[in-house]
């Protein structure tokens, strides 16, 4: 059975896109992997758009370098050959297990995770909401000035 999820990116100058991801969706695999990226630093200086198109394009291996150049402990971040299956998508899907949120502020990369409950169409706003059971994961990164 697929693991569903959806992620939403918003960047500081209000920005907001969203993506679906098929499979492999649950915190100990992808959210692992989107935990470390957001560790990096690499979303530091990328508005919304960006950091939706290198996660599409599924090549980290730039992450994981700039966490070993700066000493940071990291796993091998296990490629797929078909990068790790996003595409975009305008609302929340009906069928996720999980719900990222990537919110860059300032200098600093949040990163949420929430096992969802169930997603509700909202017809007044003309889009869905996600209700929850719980927070699996709340981790916030600070990229320092001289970070590489």
């Amino acid at each position: 059975m697929s693991t569903r999820a959806n992620i939403r990116i918003n960047d500081k100058d209000g920005n907001r896109i969203m993506l679906y991801h098929h499979n492999d969706g649950g915190p100990d695999w992808l959210g692992r992997r989107l935990e470390m990226i957001c560790r990096s630093g690499i979303f530091r200086h990328m508005n919304a758009n960006a950091i939706a198109t290198y996660l599409i394009k599924g090549n980290f291996k730039n992450a994981e370098e700039r966490l070993r150049k700066n000493e940071i402990e990291t796993e091998i971040l296990e490629e797929k050959p078909y990068g790790l299956g996003f595409e975009l998508t305008n609302d929340w899907h009906g069928d996720i297990d999980y719900a990222y949120t990537i919110r860059r502020e300032g200098k600093s990369t949040r990163l949420k995770c929430y096992k969802v409950k169930k997603v509700i169409y909202d017809e007044d706003k003309e889009r869905s909401r996600v209700q929850y059971n719980k927070i699996e994961m709340d981790l916030q990164y600070e990229a320092e000035e001289d970070y590489i």
